[in-house]
Formats: structure tokens, sequence, C-alpha cells
């Protein structure tokens, strides 16, 4: 994948900042919201259910707290195929019909994440800077393991 979003930046260069987001970068996108699948930033966040409501069989009493857990829907083998692998082909358009509110990294709705735009173009302008000039390996032959705290970080 590194290799491919270095030729994408190297077909896009720009010479100043304030044109990046000028740059048609599409197989970048898609690797930062695979990223975003696998290490959510927030792994889990709870929400006060408003009214009664059935979901899935289960029923939920107004005033009950509901869990949401992006880190285990990202992760979950109905909603994507081979979950726990490295894959931005699971956000072209064709693999996401019929899946709608199983990506949720920032939460979803009105209660969104009123960060999410600034962050998502901190990420995409960080990411091209960094890989327009490194290529970055790991060390280590086994996948990162993550600490959940608050936020998902390694260990």
């Amino acid at each position: 994948e590194q290799e491919k979003i270095h030729q994408e930046l190297d077909a896009n260069k720009v010479a100043r900042v304030e044109d990046w987001q000028q740059r048609d970068l599409p197989y970048l996108k898609l690797c930062m919201k695979e990223a975003m699948r696998l290490y959510p930033p927030v792994w889990f966040y709870m929400r006060q259910c408003m009214e009664d409501d059935i979901i899935e069989g289960y029923k939920i009493r107004k005033g009950s707290i509901v869990m949401i857990t992006p880190f285990v829907m990202h992760q979950h083998k109905d909603y994507w195929s081979n979950p726990q692998q490295f894959s931005p082909d699971n956000f072209e358009k064709q693999q996401l019909q019929g899946k709608a509110f199983v990506y949720i990294p920032f939460g979803q709705g009105k209660r969104t994440c009123i960060g999410q735009g600034f962050a998502n173009i901190q990420m995409h302008m960080i990411m091209a800077e960094l890989l327009s000039n490194f290529s970055f390996a790991s060390p280590y032959k086994k996948e990162p393991s993550v600490n959940t705290a608050i936020i998902i970080k390694g260990k």
C-alpha cells in the first residue's frame, strides 16, 4: 500500500500547504479510513436512550445507557471481510453497500465529534507530508497490540 501512496503523492505534488486540499489523493484517503477502522480514536462511547426502542430484538428502555463500541463494530466479521487485516479496499463504494453506520470512528448523527473534519484534514496532510519524504517499515513481525483506556493507544 505504501508504494501505491508514494505514486499517488508523486503525481499530485503541490508547492504550498495552502494548496493541499486541491490534491486528489483517493488511495491515501482509503488508507486513512482503513487505519481509523482498525484503530478508531475512541474505542467506545455511551449514549442515553431518549425513548423506548427495540434494536435487533432487544428492548431498550428510555433513560438506559447504551455503550457503542466502534472498535468492536469495525472488526466484526458480519460487516467486514478479513476484519483483522488492513485492506483499504474495504472503503470502495461497492464494498460499503448496505453497511450504514458500521464505520463510526467519530460517532454518528447529532452527537458526532465536532473535531472530525479538522482531524481528517490534519491526518491526511500529515501523512501526505510524511509519506512524500519517507518510507516506513516495522522491525517487528507481529501486529501491534493496543491498550484500551479512554482512547486506544499502542502497548
